[in-house]
């Protein structure tokens, strides 16, 4: 990943913004999430997906609140291609603000909403406030609980992700107690069509 930089990235988009079959085939694994952001996934191959995450492409830069704080099932690493992000980790203390718990397990297809379970309360902790700038690179395990925004007015902001092979079966979400979390929207098949445009705008943001 350290050698994939923003103009490979950018060549790679380009190969497959005419190919019908593959922008069809990334539509049906597309969708919006709930912490903000168009997830695209590109691809996947032996256990790894190739991402592209988008904010503000579609709702106004800052409309959504921050997402929920969260870990992943694997590992990743990501470029940020366009704009910035604000980042916060976080760890479980014994003192710190208290949050509700939950399990999540992913919907098994791209139709289908993922499963939230209450997992009881913690208390977290801000153990790290980051900032990513356009071209910087950024690794999460799996284990590290975070959450992400672009950063400012910046508007735009794009970034690439690898995910690594599936190390635990759901994540872990947190929501300030008694606040109901945000969910998944009803997942919808991104059409090929808006799909085709958010890469175009993408490779000409690069």
């Amino acid at each position: 990943m350290s050698s994939l930089g923003r103009r490979k990235i950018k060549r790679y988009l380009r190969s497959m913004i005419t190919d019908h079959d593959a922008i069809a085939a990334i539509a049906e694994r597309s969708s919006m999430h709930a912490n903000g952001f168009v997830k695209i996934v590109l691809e996947r191959r032996a256990g790894m997906a190739a991402r592209l995450h988008v904010w503000n492409a579609i709702s106004e830069p800052n409309e959504a609140p921050p997402g929920n704080i969260h870990n992943h099932v694997w590992g990743f690493c990501s470029r940020v291609l366009v704009g910035a992000l604000e980042e916060q980790r976080f760890e479980v203390e014994d003192v710190g603000d208290r949050m509700d718990r939950y399990r999540y397990f992913a919907g098994r297809d791209s139709a289908s909403r993922g499963i939230l379970e209450p997992a009881g309360v913690a208390r977290l902790g801000e153990s790290a406030a980051l900032s990513h700038r356009t071209g910087s690179l950024y690794r999460i395990g799996n284990s590290t609980l975070h959450r992400a925004r672009t950063a400012g007015e910046q508007g735009l902001g794009v970034t690439f992700a690898i995910t690594g092979s599936r190390r635990k079966v759901y994540t872990s979400v947190f929501a300030p107690s008694g606040d109901p979390i945000r969910e998944d929207p009803p997942k919808r098949m991104l059409p090929p069509g808006e799909i085709q445009s958010l890469l175009s705008l993408v490779i000409d943001a690069i």
